[in-house]
């Protein structure tokens, strides 16, 4: 019986070391968190201290506004208007010269169509010729070809510049014969051979005619 009790007095001796070594690790651990609460902060110190404060930026000298003199501004402004006197002097210059191109180009295109209808009229002229002849040999069949082939043309501007019986004259008149006559005081156109045709104040073709008188 006695190993019994030695084992019994073992068992609780190891206990009894066990639970004095877990008591000095807490009193250790203790200490330790202790003195760690007294120590301040190192980061925190600096980060707790305040920021210095921030210097203003140097100035720059191009940066400040410089005053502006009465003179300065009265040479500004008379630039100015003088700019723009130049630039409504060429306008008008510019507007002067469209306007005198527009209107050449007018002209020459109305002279372009007005020589073109005078250039047509020139040569349907042999074709009333015929018409002509033709109606004196037979007039109930050609007068009224003659009379709506003249009314259309005389539409566009044609007429006719020799009729018997009015003064000769010698800008749309072409004298191929002449018969002396003693009671006629100027000479005046007896008959009219070949029909003179005028167009908007244009001679087309003096007439052929006789002049008495």
């Amino acid at each position: 019986m006695k190993p019994r009790r030695s084992e019994v007095g073992k068992d609780t001796s190891d206990a009894e070391e066990t639970t004095s070594v877990e008591g000095e690790e807490a009193d250790a651990a203790e200490a330790v968190n202790n003195n760690e609460g007294d120590e301040p902060d190192g980061e925190s110190a600096s980060d707790a201290q305040p920021a210095p404060d921030a210097q203003p930026a140097p100035a720059v000298a191009g940066d400040e506004e410089q005053p502006v003199s009465e003179n300065d501004a009265s040479g500004s402004s008379d630039e100015g208007c003088l700019m723009c006197e130049q630039n409504l002097d060429a306008l008008k210059r510019l507007k002067a010269e469209y306007d005198n191109y527009r209107r050449r180009e007018f002209n020459r295109q109305k002279d372009s169509a007005e020589r073109g209808v005078r250039d047509l009229l020139k040569k349907l002229l042999p074709a009333l010729d015929s018409i002509e002849s033709a109606t004196k040999h037979h007039p109930e069949e050609f007068s009224p070809v003659k009379e709506q082939l003249l009314g259309i043309l005389s539409e566009e501007g044609l007429m006719i510049t020799s009729q018997a019986g009015e003064s000769f004259d010698p800008n749309y008149h072409e004298a191929v014969k002449h018969s002396p006559d003693a009671d006629a005081e100027e000479p005046i156109v007896d008959n009219v051979l070949r029909t003179g045709y005028g167009w908007r104040g244009r001679l087309l073709r003096p007439a052929l005619v006789v002049v008495k008188g």
